[in-house]
């Protein structure tokens, strides 16, 4: 059984377009590449300053409130 989550594909790290399903060996594999360059935290979505050591997303505004202040 292949796991659908689209969460599961962002882990492929562009091996599978975005949507399509990866293995259960296949979202391992990149786990644990990840735990092998000392990341602790991945992003499943698109982060500009994302930070791999522990704090993740630095935040960001939303347009509206970019827009506001």
């Amino acid at each position: 059984m292949y796991p659908t989550a689209p969460a599961m594909s962002l882990l492929a790290s562009g091996a599978n377009p975005p949507g399509d399903p990866v293995t259960a060996a296949e979202a391992r594999r990149v786990l644990t590449d990840h735990l092998a360059n000392g990341r602790r935290v991945i992003p499943l979505a698109p982060c500009e300053g994302f930070d791999y050591s522990g704090t993740g997303c630095p935040g960001h505004l939303a347009a509206a409130e970019a827009d506001h202040g």
